[in-house]
């Protein structure tokens, strides 16, 4: 969903937007998804317009995410 929040947000659904901008909820972002992204973007299924773990730390640092 992260990737979808900030680069394509008209594939989330109505309930999943409403509930990550609720500042209420905890948001976390799983390590294995830190994994899965890396190896897409390393076999070029990916593109990403800077390098995956600052491209991931500065979006989950603007949702307020956590890492699992």
């Amino acid at each position: 969903m992260l990737l979808w929040w900030f680069a394509q947000p008209e594939r989330l659904s109505e309930e999943a937007i409403a509930q990550i901008a609720d500042e209420t909820n905890g948001l976390w972002f799983s390590v294995a998804s830190v994994w899965e992204i890396g190896v897409k973007v390393a076999t070029g299924k990916l593109p990403l317009p800077e390098l995956p773990d600052s491209y991931i730390s500065s979006r989950m640092g603007q949702l307020g995410a956590r890492s699992l």
